[in-house]
């Protein structure tokens, strides 16, 4: 093939699917898997060079990158021989207002680039007994995953620094830092709550106490201001200031926040290998939205993702394609002129390709909108010749606006009865972008989409612990604990090195908050990270690691840190359908609530994961299912 001949693009086959899926976010891959394992024919498609959408977990510079260069779609080639109506696709990143600071002069975050699996929409993690550890065993995907415990969970005070987080009988007795009355408040709430949870038990929290905000049980329980920010914030794990009625936008009734005791209850201790009540998964949380994609493949799935050439005449004798790629080893995954020579399925996983070139698919640019015809109601009278009268009706052609199919970058048309697009993707709103017989009332219902506001999230990296001893913990800044104003919870997560998600003797934190805007979010985020960390008086990193230690009074110092702002847009049920972005949640069980729902709506006669049991396809349903390392 000559440098200046065209690549070509061979058509995918089949084109007709049940469903059409762009992105591998979580909620696009675990639809997935449901849709499959409901024996639905799934092409399940992504434009990045990645897994995972706005869930991945990425390299140093890939995150780099991904954060400060837009990623446009590609112009479609046009067509003339097409019926459908075309409706071009926008591309809108989630992510604005990015501040990038480093202070690595010695090149040491770029020469171990791809030792780091950062994750996009931290901070995550999981508690052993939520819906995500029940939704891994039931659908068979966590035989995919490895987990590790999180270390410690903290509370940080406003005078007094961080503060252990009690996460049983025993830890309260060792805290040090409360006092025997405060011990004794907190060990009899917590036995009421276990008799009201307790079906054999006679005491229970009475009704009218149920439906009342949950700050105000606690105070009726006489809870002191420390324990009751313990239990609002670092295990209920709520957003908005419990004491300020005016202000906060979601005060937390006593039945939820009692769930909510229940279940951080429950998962400290559920494995043997993590006694806390934390999960994380091994090289990243971009492993989940993996995990889903490899069941839904084993389903059935078809899986084309990012388009990339590669010609051996000017790369040399061979390319190795990143374990963000391990999907490609799929059933059915489509490679062209590809001699696959070595391949592994374990974290590590490459693929060597010797022959000149391999092509991917290219990445979904247009709608495919229906027409049909229609008679007006007005006529035209036409007089022949022999006194006779024609009356003559003039069909004029308009649009459904019901969705047919997608549009390839590679003129490729594709067709399924509905449609999943990515948060990113959108329908332009303005006329001028839309085909001149397209009814502009659709066009302005198919481009809303539901944004309910904005999360600002910061990453930093250290050569040292937050914690001396503590490589693994998460962090709560309850409201007002940084300074008077501060109206929302600030969540943070410490990874370290023994979790594949950073080189040896570093460590990634990652914060977020709900805000109004970009100026109050990341003032919340400096507020934060300045409580816990030092900016470098020196840019140099080698005097940096030289000084570093892990003493109780020496703040980690900053590598390298970024802010972002990423816009909160919730999941919409139409036949075309959009998932939910990364909220501001620790876990994951909003976002896996919205997934079911959409899927019920999309398929109601069809069970969410049904259990299956035979040795050729097992899904364990108990604990045992769930791999964690020691």
């Amino acid at each position: 093939m000559s440098e200046s001949q065209e690549p070509s693009y061979p058509p995918i086959d089949p084109v007709n699917f049940d469903l059409i899926i762009v992105g591998t976010g979580l909620s696009e891959s675990v639809i997935a898997a449901a849709a499959s394992a409901a024996g639905k024919t799934i092409l399940h498609l992504d434009p990045n060079f990645f897994y995972g959408s706005h869930f991945a977990s990425l390299s140093f510079l890939d995150l780099t990158t991904y954060l400060t260069s837009p990623n446009p779609l590609p112009a479609a080639v046009t067509t003339t021989d097409s019926d459908d109506v075309v409706v071009d696709l926008l591309h809108q990143p989630l992510c604005s207002n990015v501040e990038i600071v480093s202070y690595d002069e010695s090149s040491f975050l770029l020469e171990n680039s791809r030792k780091f699996n950062i994750d996009l929409g931290g901070p995550r993690a999981l508690f052993s007994a939520d819906k995500t550890i029940d939704l891994l065993l039931k659908s068979g995907a966590a035989q995919y995953l490895e987990f590790k415990g999180i270390d410690e969970s903290f509370v940080y005070e406003a005078n007094g620094g961080l503060a252990n987080v009690p996460d049983s009988r025993g830890a309260i007795f060792r805290d040090k830092k409360l006092s025997l009355k405060e011990k004794n408040q907190l060990m009899r709430f917590f036995k009421l709550v276990q008799q009201h949870l307790d079906d054999t038990q006679e005491e229970k929290i009475s009704e009218e106490d149920l439906e009342i905000p949950f700050v105000s049980f606690l105070e009726k329980m006489n809870l002191p201001p420390k324990i009751k920010s313990i239990l609002l914030y670092a295990i209920a794990m709520v957003d908005y200031d419990q004491d300020n009625h005016e202000i906060s936008k979601d005060l937390l009734k006593t039945k939820d926040g009692i769930d909510c005791l229940a279940q951080y209850s429950s998962s400290v201790g559920r494995f043997p290998n993590a006694p806390g009540a934390m999960l994380y998964p091994i090289y990243g949380e971009g492993e989940l939205p993996q995990a889903f994609c490899r069941r839904a493949a084993v389903k059935g799935c078809i899986y084309v993702v990012y388009s990339y050439q590669y010609d051996r005449r000017k790369h040399g004798s061979g390319i190795m394609l990143s374990r963000t790629l391990a999907c490609l080893a799929f059933p059915r995954a489509f490679f062209l002129n590809a001699r696959i020579v070595a391949v592994g399925m374990d974290s590590n996983f490459a693929i060597r390709i010797l022959d000149y070139t391999i092509v991917l698919r290219m990445p979904v640019v247009s709608l495919l909108m229906d027409k049909y015809f229609v008679v007006r109601k007005d006529a035209v009278e036409v007089k022949c010749k022999r006194n006779f009268i024609f009356v003559i009706f003039k069909p004029t052609m308009q649009v459904t606006g019901l969705y047919k199919g997608v549009r390839l970058a590679s003129s490729q048309d594709l067709y399924s009865h509905q449609l999943i697009l990515d948060p990113s993707l959108t329908i332009p709103s303005s006329l001028s972008l839309s085909p001149r017989d397209y009814p502009s009332e659709r066009l302005q219902m198919l481009s809303q989409r539901d944004i309910k506001g904005i999360v600002a999230r910061g990453i930093c990296i250290t050569r040292s612990s937050i914690k001396p001893d503590v490589s693994n913990c998460s962090v709560v800044y309850p409201p007002r604990s940084l300074y008077p104003e501060q109206v929302t919870s600030i969540k943070a997560l410490q990874i370290g090195s023994n979790l594949a998600a950073c080189p040896a003797g570093t460590f990634i934190l990652y914060f977020s908050t709900l805000c109004n805007d970009a100026n109050e979010g990341k003032n919340l985020l400096k507020a934060a990270m300045n409580a816990l960390l030092t900016l470098p008086v020196s840019r140099n990193t080698e005097s940096i690691s030289s000084v570093q230690s892990d003493s109780e009074d020496t703040k980690p110092i900053v590598l390298w840190s970024a802010l972002y702002i990423q816009k909160l847009i919730t999941s919409k049920f139409e036949f075309i359908s959009s998932t939910s972005t990364p909220d501001g949640n620790l876990n994951y069980n909003d976002l896996l609530d919205a997934a079911e729902k959409l899927f019920g709506q999309m398929y109601p006669n069809e069970e969410f994961f049904p259990k299956v049991t035979s040795p050729e396809d097992p899904t364990d349903g108990d604990d045992n299912g769930l791999t964690l390392d020691s």
